[in-house]
């Protein structure tokens, strides 16, 4: 089986935290977390929630007798990770839940597609030392996180928080030349690798969109903690600073 965890696209079903972090992942049986992942594999190839397993092909891939299959079955929809359904005699329905065992339909993270709100409730905590300004045209303008600087009013950290069907979340420093999106700026925030910047990427979004309080979306702008500083926290209106 290959790696369920290798993604090939922007599109991805994180694995919940609930299951790497121990307690539930502790509980399940082999056979369940082999049939978890071979369900996880199979929806990150199709990009659907939903797939359909023979079950032949699942008990080959699992090593395991029919009635530990059954077993994996009930386990996976006991602890609200999988659900499953028999189609047709030796074919199976099966479709990744959430923690309240709801479906995942809405929980298909597209970083791509992300809207206006969800891309400043990631990005605006991590500027909030940085004098950014929402220009007129809804995006941002900052000092860059990045590399130091002693003029402070200067901003040239770019951040795209509208979309014109080009992307949104994307940014450059004009100064530096550092350029990404959301996955490049958690990196280098972090210092961390691609992998596991990535992860907490969609580790955020998902606790958000689960209803974390901790990870709200974001519909206001926060007050940046260097108040003091001109135009800090402001709109700029062509080239005048208006308060927000």
């Amino acid at each position: 089986m290959s790696n369920p965890f290798q993604h090939t696209t922007e599109t991805y079903y994180p694995v919940p935290k609930r299951l790497t972090s121990g307690g539930i992942g502790k509980q399940l049986r082999p056979s369940s977390m082999l049939l978890y992942l071979t369900v996880l594999e199979e929806a990150q190839e199709k990009t659907s929630t939903v797939v359909l397993l023979k079950t032949s092909s699942v008990l080959d891939a699992l090593g395991v007798a029919p009635r530990h299959l059954q077993t994996a079955r009930e386990q996976l929809r006991e602890f609200n990770l999988v659900g499953s359904t028999e189609v047709k005699r030796g074919l199976w329905s099966f479709e990744l839940l959430s923690l309240h065992n709801k479906r995942l339909d809405n929980s298909l993270i597209d970083l791509d597609t992300l809207s206006t709100d969800e891309v400043r409730s990631f990005y605006l905590p991590q500027l909030n030392d940085y004098n950014f300004v929402i220009t007129a045209d809804g995006n941002l303008i900052s000092r860059c996180p990045f590399h130091h600087s002693h003029k402070r009013r200067e901003r040239p950290f770019h951040l795209k928080l509208t979309n014109d069907g080009h992307g949104i979340g994307v940014w450059q420093c004009f100064e530096c030349l550092k350029t990404g999106k959301m996955v490049e700026f958690e990196r280098r925030r972090t210092g961390t690798t691609n992998v596991e910047a990535l992860k907490q990427v969609l580790a955020f979004f998902m606790r958000q969109r689960e209803g974390d309080p901790n990870t709200p979306i974001q519909t206001t702008l926060p007050q940046p903690s260097g108040a003091g500083h001109d135009y800090v926290g402001m709109v700029m209106d062509d080239g005048e600073p208006q308060a927000i």
